[in-house]
């Protein structure tokens, strides 16, 4: 237990989860996690890019919280605020930063060739952030949606490991 409270380990694991199930697509694509820069004191968790128009792109910081993390309250909301905040802060800077990390995860051939463009246009100024909630749903159901109330315009997922619909298990 004090393991997982030191390197937050469920945490990554959720996140790394996230990134194998959401490969690059042309509306969306998680382009780096665990992001942090010189003026800034924590990490956020991921950074996609979610697109505008053809070929253009905006940024969506996203906050991935376990359902009995307890920062699910007040602090996430005012979390996300900030690294939004400081993206668009450094908006010239990241755009240009994620441009170059697009191009070349591409000629690494870690985004399809087939679907995707060789090239792609961020607008730094774009940018959004979404908390994704993962797991302890029992746990987390009050905190989101004290967060939802608290925060409307607050982008929250949840995501439910529920095997049951209805009372009956899904597949019957």
């Amino acid at each position: 237990m004090a393991i997982r409270d030191i390197n937050h380990s469920e945490d990554l694991t959720f996140e790394q989860i996230l990134i194998a199930d959401n490969p690059p697509s042309p509306e969306f694509l998680l382009i780096d996690r665990q992001v942090t820069d010189h003026h800034m004191h924590r990490r956020l968790d991921l950074l996609g890019l979610r697109r505008l128009e053809r070929g253009r792109y905006g940024f969506v910081v996203i906050e991935v919280k376990l359902g009995k993390n307890g920062e699910l309250s007040e602090a996430v909301a005012e979390q996300l605020e900030h690294y939004v905040n400081h993206i668009r802060e450094y908006a010239a800077a990241y755009a240009n930063c994620y441009q170059t990390t697009y191009k070349q995860k591409r000629r690494l051939g870690l985004i399809d060739g087939k679907s995707m463009p060789d090239e792609i246009e961020i607008d730094g100024s774009q940018v959004e952030g979404l908390v994704v909630v993962g797991g302890y749903w029992q746990q987390a159901e009050g905190q989101v949606e004290r967060l939802k109330t608290m925060h409307p315009n607050l982008k929250v997922r949840v995501f439910r490991n529920d095997l049951t619909r209805d009372g009956k298990l899904v597949g019957d």
